[in-house]
C-alpha cells in the first residue's frame, strides 16, 4: 500500500502535466507543452536525490517504519501545495520537496527482502514481484487516475465538480485523492507495520558503582547525527564493491529510460495529428493508463512468480530488454492509424501494456540483484544509496525525454528525425543496456552470504539450472568448510 501509493504521487501528474503548464502560461501549445513538463516529472526526482541515501542510513539505525511515517507525511502535505499551485514556480518546488522528504522507495524493498525467508530465493522473487506490483500498477492507475480528475469542470460540465472552485484550481482534486491515499497509508503503517530491523546491541557492563543499569545506558546513547557520519561514510564505500557498483549502476540506468517512455507516451497521446501525435482527450489517455495497470496486475500477480522459478534475474533482465526494443520501435507508427480513433486507442493499450510488463520485470529483477548485492545489515543503506544514484538519472530522463519528443514533434524533419526519433532513440538505449546486463555477474542471482548446500542448491537456482552458479555456490562451500578445518587444526 505503501509503495503503491508513492507511486501513485510520482505518476499521477505526467498525463495532464503538458495541459497544466499550458493553464500555468508556461507554454503556449500542447505541442510545445513537453519543454516545461518534463520538470515536473524531474522535481520529485531532484529531491528525492538529494536525500534517499540519508533517508537509507536513518533506517538503518531508527528503523524502517520511522522512515516510512515520514515519507507518507509529506505525500500529504506537498500533494496539496501542488494542486493549488498557481505558478509554474510553485509546482515546481512542491514536487522537488515531495522528493526531499521521500525515502520510501528504498526502505520499502528492504523491508519487503527482510520478511520473507533469506534462504528461498523463490520467497524472495515473490517478495519483490509483489513490491513491483504495486509500483506497477500505481504508477500506471496514478496516470489514469490523473487522467480522470484533472480538469473536472471542463471534462464534466454541468456535474457535481462544476463549481468555481475547481475551475480556479482544475489539478486540485487528484492531488486530493493522492493525499488520501498518503493518509490511509500512514494510518496502516502505524497500526499494521512491524518493524523488521534487528538492531545489534553489545552486552551491556554492569556499573561498578551500582548505579541503575536503565540509567547507565541512556547515558550512553549516541545522538543520531553521530551515529549518521559512519555510516555515511560506509555507505559511500559501498559503491567501492564491484556488485553493489554495477547492480546500483544499471537500476539507475535502466530507471532513467523507463521514466524517459513514461514521460514522453502521454505527451504523444496529447500531440496533434499533424505532428505525429494521437490527439487523445485526458479521459482517453487516462483510460488506457488503466488498462495496462489491470493487465500488469494479472501478469504480476499469476504469470511473472512462475517465470522468476525458471529462469534467473540476470537472464530475465537481459531477455525482456531484448524483447522491450521492437515493441518501442512500433509505437510511433500508430500515428499512421490516429483517424482511425477506436483502432489506435485499442492499438495503444495493447502495445503499452506489453511494454509495461517487460519494464517491470526489469525493475523487479534489479531489486533482486541489488539486494543480493550486499550483506544484510547494509541492505537499507545499499537501496538507499540506490534510490540516490537512480533518482539522478531519473531527474534526467523526463526532461531529455520532454525536450526531445517537443523538438521532434515541432522540428518539420523527415523520418527519422520527426515524431519517431524519440522513440527510436530509447529503443536502441535499451537494446544496448540488455547487452551489457548479459555480461553482469552471475553470482548476484544469489543473495550475498547465502551459503547453499550442494543438494538443495540446484532447487533454490530453479528449473534455470545455471551451472555457472551452481558451480561457483560449491566452490564457496568447500572454501569455507577448509577454512573452518584449518582452524580446527590451529585449536
Amino acid at each position: 500500500m505503501i509503495i503503491s501509493t508513492n507511486a501513485f504521487a510520482l505518476f499521477q501528474c505526467f498525463p495532464y502535466a503538458g495541459y497544466m503548464v499550458v493553464w500555468l502560461g508556461k507554454a503556449k501549445t500542447k505541442d510545445e507543452a513537453g519543454y516545461y513538463a518534463g520538470y515536473l516529472g524531474a522535481g520529485f526526482m531532484i529531491g528525492r536525490a538529494s536525500t534517499s541515501l540519508l533517508w537509507g542510513i536513518i533506517a538503518d539505525i531508527k528503523g524502517r517504519k520511522l522512515v516510512m511515517m515520514i515519507g507518507c507525511f509529506a505525500m500529504i502535505v506537498f500533494q496539496i501545495m501542488f494542486g493549488l499551485a498557481q505558478t509554474f514556480e510553485v509546482a515546481l518546488a512542491s514536487r522537488i520537496l515531495l522528493g526531499i522528504f521521500n525515502g520510501l522507495v528504498g526502505t520499502s524493498k528492504t523491508v519487503a527482502s527482510e520478511i520473507v525467508n533469506r534462504d528461498r530465493r523463490d520467497h524472495q522473487a515473490l517478495s519483490m514481484s509483489i513490491l513491483s506490483a504495486g509500483v506497477s500498477v500505481a504508477s500506471l492507475l496514478g496516470p489514469a487516475i490523473g487522467g480522470w480528475l484533472s480538469d473536472p469542470a471542463n471534462q464534466y460540465p454541468g456535474s457535481m465538480f462544476d463549481v468555481e472552485f475547481f475551475q480556479q484550481y482544475p489539478y486540485f482534486l487528484p492531488n486530493l485523492a493522492g493525499a488520501f491515499l498518503a493518509f490511509v497509508s500512514m494510518v496502516l503503517c502505524f497500526f499494521c507495520l512491524e518493524e523488521t530491523l534487528v538492531k545489534k546491541q553489545a552486552p551491556l557492563q554492569r556499573p561498578l558503582d551500582g548505579t541503575d543499569q536503565s540509567v547507565f545506558a541512556k547515558e550512553k546513547e549516541v545522538p543520531l547525527f553521530r551515529q549518521m557520519l559512519p555510516l555515511l561514510r560506509e555507505s559511500l564505500a559501498l559503491i567501492q564493491q564491484p556488485a553493489v557498483r554495477v547492480a546500483v549502476l544499471w537500476y539507475s540506468i535502466h530507471s532513467m529510460f523507463s521514466i524517459y517512455v513514461y514521460e514522453i507516451f502521454p505527451l504523444w497521446l496529447l500531440a496533434t495529428k499533424e505532428s505525429g501525435g494521437m490527439e487523445f482527450g485526458l479521459a482517453a489517455i487516462g483510460s488506457i493508463q488503466s488498462i495496462t495497470g489491470l493487465v500488469l496486475l494479472l501478469y504480476q500477480s499469476f504469470l511473472f512468480p512462475k517465470i522468476a522459478k525458471k529462469v534467473l534475474p540476470v537472464q530475465l533482465w537481459s531477455r525482456s530488454g531484448i524483447l522491450l526494443f521492437p515493441l518501442i520501435v512500433a509505437m510511433p507508427f500508430l500515428a499512421l492509424l490516429s483517424h482511425h480513433t477506436e483502432i489506435s486507442f485499442v492499438l495503444s493499450a495493447v502495445l503499452r501494456s506489453v511494454q509495461i510488463i517487460l519494464d517491470m520485470t526489469m525493475f523487479t529483477c534489479s531489486f533482486l540483484l541489488i539486494n543480493n548485492s550486499c550483506d544484510g545489515d547494509k541492505r537499507g543503506a545499499a537501496n538507499g544509496l540506490a534510490m540516490s544514484v537512480a533518482s539522478v538519472f531519473k531527474s534526467v530522463g523526463p526532461i531529455v525525454g520532454g525536450v526531445i519528443f517537443a523538438w521532434s514533434a515541432t522540428n518539420g524533419l523527415a523520418f527519422p528525425l520527426d515524431h519517431h526519433f524519440s522513440f527510436f532513440l530509447v529503443a536502441v538505449l535499451t537494446l544496448m543496456e540488455s547487452y551489457f546486463i548479459s555480461k553482469m555477474p552471475k553470482h548476484l542471482n544469489r543473495m550475498k552470504g547465502l551459503g547453499i548446500p550442494t543438494k538443495t542448491g540446484h532447487a533454490l537456482l530453479g528449473a534455470a539450472e545455471d551451472k555457472t552458479v551452481a558451480v561457483e555456490m560449491v566452490s564457496i562451500e568447500k572454501k569455507e568448510q577448509r577454512d573452518c578445518s584449518g582452524k580446527k587444526e590451529m585449536i
